[in-house]
């Protein structure tokens, strides 16, 4: 049917706070809702671990993947035209971004690893 999952943003310290999130859905699993009950899950996780930005990279064309994380609260925050090369062709990407208000003070780096 599909998944989700988180892998680290970018492998320096700074950016330990923020994390990529990736979806897969299976063409006769779309438009059933399945992609946000993904999401609810793997947001709750992150959020419980303690990242405050999530960052998604869509290839385009893609209006069912950019509408969901539009309701979720992402904003598209980079677009970089041709610049995957899939299928054939040259594709532009978004990056899109969902960023939870943090604490006043940081504290130790959250862990996507168990």
């Amino acid at each position: 049917m599909g998944y989700a999952y988180a892998s680290p943003y970018y492998d320096r310290r700074a950016y330990d706070w923020s994390v990529e999130l990736s979806i897969y859905l299976h063409q006769d699993a779309k438009g059933r809702g399945l992609g946000s009950i993904l999401y609810d899950h793997l947001e709750e996780e992150l959020k419980s671990r303690g990242f405050l930005r999530f960052l998604a990279c869509i290839a385009l064309p893609n209006d069912r993947s950019i509408s969901l994380h539009q309701k979720r609260g992402y904003k598209q925050v980079a677009h970089f035209p041709k610049i995957g090369y899939k299928f054939g062709k040259w594709h532009d990407i978004v990056w899109m971004q969902k960023s939870l208000t943090p604490p006043d003070e940081m504290s130790s780096s959250p862990s996507i690893r168990n």
